[in-house]
């Protein structure tokens, strides 16, 4: 299997979307435009503390992003690039089950070694259940990982 294709995969659609984010943070904070939409917001007697609010809570968002999910990404970058990944073989505490916002991501708990893990699936073979024995392919910052069943 690919890993190197999943993975850098991922971590280019995530870099993608973050320099789109924070281009749209620097248009939000320069320009008067996003603010002119809404005729309602614009007479309002509050238009600068709303203004400050929205900018503020973007930036802030950005701020969290950055730290929560890029800074573990570029942690990743070379493991990605080296093809230094990090197997583990376990046992399915519970099978990939959907989660996050909108059910967009994916996760499977893993025993290994007396100890649950919990990694963000990327790609998983079809029909793994629980106490199936899995062996899991993973970065070590982001807990990205690839599951294949082990027979």
């Amino acid at each position: 299997m690919d890993y190197s294709a999943i993975f850098c995969k991922y971590l280019v659609i995530s870099y993608l979307l973050y320099i789109v984010a924070v281009i749209w943070t620097i248009f939000l904070c320069i320009s008067e435009v996003p603010f002119m939409m809404e005729e309602r917001i614009r007479i309002s007697e509050n238009y600068n503390k709303i203004k400050i609010s929205v900018r503020f809570t973007v930036v802030i968002f950005i701020i969290f992003i950055t730290i929560y999910i890029i800074i573990p990404i570029i942690k990743d970058t070379p493991s990605c690039i080296e093809k230094n990944y990090v197997e583990s073989n376990g046992s399915a505490y519970q099978e990939v089950v959907d989660g996050g916002a909108l059910g967009l991501f994916k996760s499977i708990i893993v025993i290994h070694e007396n100890e649950e893990i919990e990694y963000r699936v990327l790609w998983a073979d079809k029909d793994i259940k629980k106490g199936n024995h899995v062996k899991v392919t993973y970065l070590t910052n982001t807990k990205w990982a690839i599951v294949e069943k082990v027979e």
